[in-house]
């Protein structure tokens, strides 16, 4: 609402029937006034699960998980094949959400929102972490670039880097691309991203952790990555042009 999302397309579901920050709030999905576009469940991954079950029945076909724990963790196969059976998207769990400025909507779960007046910028950024996501979009906004889109793709059950780079490389007003990565797990579509990207003179700047056993470690606990090699990403990188950063400074100088 702050960044100008329209109130009466927002829904609350609240057990308590409270409302909250000013908006009337429901206290159970089946009293909806409507089916939204995009359900963003904000509880612990037992609950989520459950939730993300009945909001799929009730019709809605786009969720964001921002739980990192629990049963959207440990029954991955089951909320799989829920999303599959309907046709359903999900970002995450373990996401903090998404900003799109085209849209108009910024459901995303981080503090620089809170602060900041957001500006549009021929940038897009698509982050594995949604803590560096927020940091790469506040650099932005510092510099008075500004962003289109951020992207915080988490542990990627169903949306991943590769689609989320594919879908911001089609993009008519973007001019650079900004990937922070723990590893690539949709490389099929990564590759078409970069492939897109080069042909319609789109810069990538991308900034990968985890090469060392230390840091592989830390990916695979932060978001289950299963670290890709140097040479593969460096190697995808190359092929098509984009760049490999050294660390967050240098990859947000570059967009």
């Amino acid at each position: 609402i702050r960044h100008g999302y329209d109130q009466r397309s927002i829904a609350v579901v609240n057990s308590s029937g409270e409302p909250v920050d000013g908006i009337e709030s429901v206290v159970s999905i089946e009293k909806l006034p409507f089916v939204p576009d995009l359900a963003i469940i904000l509880t612990g991954g037992d609950a989520a699960f459950g939730l993300a079950e009945d909001l799929i029945e009730w019709g809605v076909r786009a969720l964001n998980i921002f739980a990192n724990d629990g049963r959207v963790l440990s029954d991955t196969a089951d909320l799989k094949a829920m999303l599959n059976s309907t046709g359903t998207r999900l970002l995450g769990p373990n996401s903090p959400g998404l900003v799109s400025m085209p849209v108009g909507a910024a459901a995303h779960a981080s503090q620089f929102l809170s602060r900041r007046t957001l500006r549009r910028g021929p940038v897009g950024i698509v982050s594995h972490s949604g803590a560096i996501g927020g940091i790469v979009a506040n650099e932005m906004l510092e510099a008075r670039v500004g962003f289109d889109w951020l992207i915080c793709t988490g542990n990627e059950i169903d949306v991943g880097m590769g689609e989320s780079l594919e879908f911001l490389a089609n993009q008519e007003d973007l001019r650079s691309i900004g990937l922070f990565v723990e590893t690539i797990r949709d490389i099929e579509p990564f590759r078409r991203g970069l492939e897109l990207a080069a042909a319609r003179d789109i810069s990538v700047s991308a900034l990968k952790i985890g090469w060392s056993e230390a840091a592989s470690r830390a990916a695979s606990i932060h978001s289950g990555a299963q670290v890709t090699t140097v040479e593969v990403f460096n190697a995808e990188l190359r092929r098509f042009g984009a760049v490999l950063c050294d660390d967050v400074a240098d990859m947000t100088a570059r967009l």
